[in-house]
């Protein structure tokens, strides 16, 4: 029976033998390490569950920046965040330079530092309902 576990070979993600291009994190996932999908050019869409609350960034002592993040030099496109989600993460997108779409639900209230700092972006809504905004978000 073959493993249901994904398994990363140099910059390809794959899962039972299939080329890994949207990857969906499946409901109860709560971390995201940092810089996992560093180095990866197949992934390129990401769906992130609510259960998610951390994306693996380490802000600076100072408060004034922040590095790493699951998408740190990844090739991910686009991002899809559930609503009911109250936060992006520190450093959550920082970096990934490929990143052109991420959703920022209407149940935000905080972006995090340094939180789309180097990325691809070019259009980024965000809602009203954002209250605070992190050091660096959009750097």
């Amino acid at each position: 029976m073959p493993s249901a576990n994904p398994v990363y070979y140099a910059e390809n993600l794959y899962l039972n033998g299939e080329l890994i291009e949207d990857l969906v994190i499946p409901e109860g996932v709560t971390t995201l390490g940092s810089k996992i999908l560093e180095g990866n050019t197949t992934v390129k869409e990401v769906v992130i569950p609510l259960s998610v609350t951390d994306f693996g960034g380490t802000p600076n002592a100072a408060g004034t920046g922040a590095s790493g993040g699951m998408f740190y030099k990844s090739a991910v496109e686009k991002v899809v965040l559930p609503e009911g989600w109250t936060e992006i993460p520190v450093a959550a997108f920082n970096q990934a330079s490929q990143l052109k779409e991420v959703n920022i639900p209407a149940s935000v209230t905080t972006i995090g530092i340094n939180a789309f700092a180097g990325t691809g972006l070019e259009t980024l809504i965000v809602p009203e309902t954002v209250k605070e905004i992190g050091y660096g978000a959009f750097r």
